[in-house]
């Protein structure tokens, strides 16, 4: 038999949120996407070395680039509140790049006919990472503050 006096809570419980926002989430996603897409620009890099295009140092240094992204992204992933500045030099890198990149594209006098597909190869990974830049230093600037311990009582 149960004792009378003893009444269960009856109002809700529950913890404080602690994961990651969605807005630091999303830019995760953000620069995951930039890191394939610039793992396709180094897929390139294969074709053009193999053509005798490039040399086979440029092709070491896309995939040094590669791997330095994703340290980032782990970083990033981490809450390593300095990852966010190399995120955003990244960004004015490829903003750089993609000004270059269209420049190239259309003021060229190549008389050549540019599809979709080369035009968006320049604008989406900057689009991406400039996206992430946003995020991270908008919304998500919060999660990426340092944490700070707790005094112990």
């Amino acid at each position: 038999m149960s004792d009378p006096r003893y009444l269960p809570p009856t109002s809700r419980v529950s913890d404080p949120k602690s994961g990651r926002p969605v807005a630091a989430t999303l830019a995760l996603i953000l620069f995951g996407l930039f890191v394939l897409a610039a793992s396709y620009r180094a897929r390139i890099g294969f074709e053009l070395y193999a053509t005798g295009d490039i040399s086979g140092i440029t092709l070491v240094m896309k995939l040094v680039w590669i791997g330095v992204l994703i340290a980032i992204l782990a970083l990033l992933a981490g809450r390593r509140h300095w990852a966010r500045w190399a995120l955003i030099a990244i960004a004015a890198w490829e903003i750089f790049e993609l000004r270059w990149g269209i420049a190239e594209i259309f003021g060229g006098g190549y008389g050549v006919e540019v599809g979709v597909l080369d035009v968006m190869r320049w604008i989406a990974p900057a689009m991406l990472i400039v996206g992430a830049a946003v995020l991270v230093f908008g919304p998500a600037r919060e999660w990426f503050r340092r944490r700070r311990e707790k005094p112990v009582a």
